[in-house]
C-alpha cells in the first residue's frame, strides 16, 4: 500500500512540474549575520507514516511493514510555513552545485500535502519554480505563476560540504483550469528558514 501510494503521488508530482513557471530573474541577497531560531536547533522526524509510541513500539500507517531505514531519524533542513487554504510546515531542503549554479530544492511529502520549490542561483540572480499535486484533482490543469521570491543567504560562494543558511519568502499564484473555466485558488506563500549542507 505504501509503495503504491508513493508511486501515484510521484507520478502526479512529475506531471505537475511541467506546469511550474519560472519567475523573471530576481537578485539574491547575502548577509553573513542573518539569524533565525531554526539555525540554533536540531529538529527531526521519522519516515512517512512511521511513529513510535511511549512504550517504544513502532507503528506504520499503511501496510504495517517497517524497514530498517524507516526508523532512522530524518534531520529537518528547513522550517518554512506554507500558507494557502491551510498552513503547515515544510521541513526539508536539499542543496547542490551544478555547473556554477547553486540549486535549492525545498520540499515536503505527505499523503495530503506535497510541496516542491526549486530555486536556482547563478551570478547572484535567482529563478524559482513551485509545483504540487492534488490527488483528488486528476482532470484539472493547474498552473503556478511565481509572484515573488526573496532569498537571503549567509554567504555568496559555497563549496561541497559547506553549511548553507538562508531565509526565504516566496509567493506564487495558483490557477486551476477546469472544464467550467478558470478557478483561481489564490496566493500560496512559503516563508521561513533553511539550514542544509551543500552536496
Amino acid at each position: 500500500m505504501k509503495n503504491s501510494l508513493l508511486s501515484i503521488l510521484l507520478f502526479l508530482l512529475t506531471s505537475s512540474f511541467l506546469n511550474a513557471q519560472e519567475t523573471e530573474k530576481e537578485v539574491c541577497i547575502y548577509n553573513n549575520s542573518i539569524s533565525h531560531p531554526f539555525f540554533d536547533t536540531i529538529q527531526w522526524s521519522y519516515a512517512l507514516g512511521i511513529s513510535r509510541d511511549s512504550l517504544g513500539n513502532w507503528h506504520e500507517d499503511y501496510d504495517g511493514v517497517i524497514s530498517e531505514t524507516d526508523t532512522i531519524k530524518q534531520i529537518h533542513t528547513a522550517s518554512c510555513k506554507r500558507d494557502s487554504i491551510d498552513w503547515y510546515t515544510i521541513r526539508f531542503c536539499d542543496a547542490k552545485i551544478s555547473n556554477d549554479t547553486l540549486i535549492l530544492f525545498i520540499h515536503d511529502f505527505t499523503p495530503s500535502t506535497n510541496d516542491n520549490l526549486i530555486i536556482k542561483i547563478y551570478n547572484n540572480e535567482l529563478l524559482s519554480s513551485y509545483w504540487t499535486a492534488y490527488p483528488n484533482l486528476i482532470d484539472e490543469e493547474i498552473k503556478w505563476e511565481t509572484n515573488k521570491c526573496n532569498l537571503t543567504l549567509n554567504k555568496q560562494n559555497y563549496k561541497k560540504g559547506d553549511t548553507l543558511l538562508g531565509i526565504i519568502e516566496f509567493e506564487c499564484f495558483e490557477k486551476i483550469h477546469s472544464p467550467s473555466g478558470v478557478n483561481n485558488r489564490g496566493l500560496i506563500t512559503i516563508k521561513g528558514a533553511i539550514k542544509t549542507n551543500i552536496k
